[in-house]
């Protein structure tokens, strides 16, 4: 034990000095706790992201079966701030696509119907600005598709 704990068992005089030394500590337990806990979140979070295809060419192979590829989108505009949902048909798709929108590629969660077909769920944040905006699959086998236009009127 510390000897600046034992100083102060010592005498019952100095217990309320114990105490708060003992609360002090506590306190900066529970500090150093929740900093540590905070960092943990942040860094489950982010290795739950999208995996980056930087590397993976459009229409590449890397599953040896023929590449995905998207062969039309329905719908294939919408109005600005609208939420709705995008079928995409095509070939090669499985229950581990995703849809990467626009040129930053936002990640929008899918819905996997059949390897020729998936729903895109596009919120109204996706939708917020005006113009036309690519889409792109990535498979859960490392193909990226093509990529097709879709319109965002004002």
């Amino acid at each position: 034990m510390c000897i600046y704990y034992e100083r102060a068992l010592d005498s019952k005089r100095n217990m309320p000095m114990f105490r708060n030394v003992l609360k002090e500590h506590m306190r900066q337990f529970h500090v150093g706790f929740f900093v540590l806990s905070v960092f943990c979140l942040l860094l489950i979070c982010s290795c739950n992201s999208a995996p980056n295809t930087s590397t993976v060419p459009a229409g590449n192979r890397l599953s040896g079966n023929q590449p995905a590829k998207i062969d039309s989108l329905n719908p294939n505009s919408a109005s600005k701030g609208v939420a709705l949902d995008v079928k995409i048909s095509g070939s090669g798709f499985d229950e581990g696509s995703f849809v990467f929108f626009g040129d930053a590629d936002v990640y929008i969660k899918t819905t996997f119907v059949s390897d020729q077909v998936l729903v895109a769920h596009l919120t109204n944040l996706v939708t917020a600005s005006s113009g036309t905006y690519s889409i792109k699959v990535h498979t859960g086998k490392g193909d990226l598709t093509n990529s097709v236009e879709f319109a965002v009127t004002p």
